[in-house]
């Protein structure tokens, strides 16, 4: 089964020998005239600047972005680091932080846990950002359900409202909807409000795509060839969207920043024309044209990270209908080479990355919808991936997600299982294989899956979306 067989799209729709090619040209800059340095230092002192920009040259820069004025006129960041708050540094992605000259996740590394140089004492593990014993086993308590609107499909989790506490995002594919659902803090949530999107709304992404610090949505819509983009107010309500024209049927949707600008970029899988569309992000919550790049067949799950460590955001997607994941190494200015494909199992769906063996490398887990498994490919750490090691899920098993579910410093999987109506944890063992499923009862046909820490306890919690229209939230009941 591909995307647009289990979305109902004609297989005409589909474009056979898509081409494409993503173009890209260096941004203008201003060079000044030659002249004496008598002459430079009057232009300079004439040059009034505001909104914070500061005189450099003949030009006003923001000294706490421009990586060729980075904290004072003429410093320029080493290449393959960007400027943030006047200061250079890495340019880490995937939700990593600088530590040290490496890129580290603070929400599980014990070395850095929280913080820079916070260690976990012997026996403690990093979970959720904060120490914390190690536990025996982990489990998930019976799911609570939440209504949302028609057919949910993706779901994100963020602070859509400033007060600390988790609320959800979840795109209603019938309905042509997003349901926002606003957090206690409790693992408990508010009714629904719904927002209007472009047709059939499927993947969903949170980013900051404005400037303000708030958390912004993007969704993509299957039906309409479209992804639209909701701008966040902050007070957990959201502006009217604006749509952008992107690839067939497209089904995901992933942020970053791909050009190192420092200005939130958007990559989509689109199924039905085999290819990813970037759109190039003016910081403004508004995206330039999209530069398609080409897949395998039937792209699904696309997602960014540092597959080489240069420092620079590479993609990967899975292709159902070649029983493929596609992997695209990223280039200068944003732009990728061609695609290198890995198998992985039939019908290849979800995709999550993660470090499964410790070894500091971006892995790759994917959820396999026939005959039901989890594909791991271990990341050499040069771009390219091991073949894949099989794990057994349920029937059906198409998103994915990871987490350390029982606090015991080895990532392990979680997978939504269509047919079987459940979810499937595997906990990790650190060398990148699994123990055996454990499943936990989900609305019927469950989809999109995200994992968060949504009640406090710095363990992560499970978010599901149902074909019964609801979200089903699983708190988790790990033993410390």
């Amino acid at each position: 089964m591909r995307w647009k067989q289990a979305l109902g799209i004609a297989p005409s729709l589909a474009l056979a020998g898509v081409s494409c090619l993503a173009q890209s040209g260096y941004p203008e800059g201003s060079l000044a005239d030659a002249g004496d340095a008598g002459d430079a230092a009057a232009e300079a002192a004439a040059l009034v600047c505001s909104g914070g920009l500061t005189p450099c040259g003949n030009a006003c820069a923001d000294t706490k972005k421009d990586p060729t004025n980075c904290g004072a006129c003429g410093k320029s960041c080493p290449s393959g680091q960007v400027c943030s708050a006047g200061a250079c540094g890495l340019s880490c992605v995937g939700g990593t932080t600088e530590c040290g000259g490496a890129c580290v996740t603070t929400m599980s590394d014990s070395s850095n846990c929280g913080a820079c140089g916070k260690s976990c004492p012997g026996g403690q593990v990093c979970a959720g950002g904060a120490c914390a014993p190690a536990c025996s086993y982990g489990t998930f308590a019976a799911k609570v359900d939440y209504a949302t609107g028609t057919n949910p499909h993706g779901v994100a989790v963020a602070d859509f409202n400033g007060d600390s506490k988790l609320d959800l995002a979840v795109a209603n594919y019938a309905s042509n909807t997003v349901s926002v659902l606003l957090g206690n803090g409790n693992g408990t949530f508010a009714a629904k409000v719904d927002y209007s999107t472009g047709a059939g709304p499927f993947g969903i992404a949170v980013g900051e795509f404005n400037g303000d610090s708030k958390p912004d949505l993007a969704v993509t819509n299957a039906s309409s060839s479209t992804i639209s983009v909701l701008l966040g107010a902050g007070n957990g309500t959201f502006g009217a969207k604006s749509d952008y024209a992107v690839g067939i049927l497209p089904t995901s949707i992933a942020v970053g920043d791909l050009n190192g600008d420092s200005k939130t970029d958007l990559t989509v899988a689109n199924a039905g024309s085999n290819t990813l569309s970037v759109l190039v992000g003016y910081g403004s919550g508004t995206f330039a044209l999209p530069a398609d790049y080409l897949t395998s067949d039937g792209p699904g799950i696309v997602a960014v990270g540092d597959f080489n460590g240069d420092q620079k955001p590479d993609l990967s997607v899975t292709c159902g209908g070649s029983k493929t994941v596609s992997v695209l190494l990223g280039l200068a200015f944003g732009l990728f080479a061609n695609k290198v494909d890995y198998a992985v199992g039939a019908d290849a769906r979800g995709l999550a990355l993660g470090d499964f063996n410790g070894d500091k490398k971006v892995d790759l887990a994917v959820a396999n919808y026939s005959p039901g498994a989890a594909s791991i490919l271990l990341g050499n750490g040069n771009g390219t991936f091991t073949p894949k090691i099989d794990s057994g899920t349920g029937k059906g098993s198409w998103f994915v997600t990871t987490g350390d579910f029982n606090a015991d410093g080895k990532a392990d999987v979680a997978v939504t299982n269509y047919e079987a109506t459940t979810a499937s944890v595997l906990l990790g063992n650190g060398d990148g294989t699994f123990a055996a499923k454990v499943d936990y009862a989900t609305g019927i046909q469950p989809l999109g899956i995200a994992a968060a820490d949504l009640n406090g306890d710095k363990m992560p919690d499970l978010v599901i979306t149902n074909g019964s229209n609801t979200v089903s939230v699983l708190l988790n009941q790990c033993s410390k």
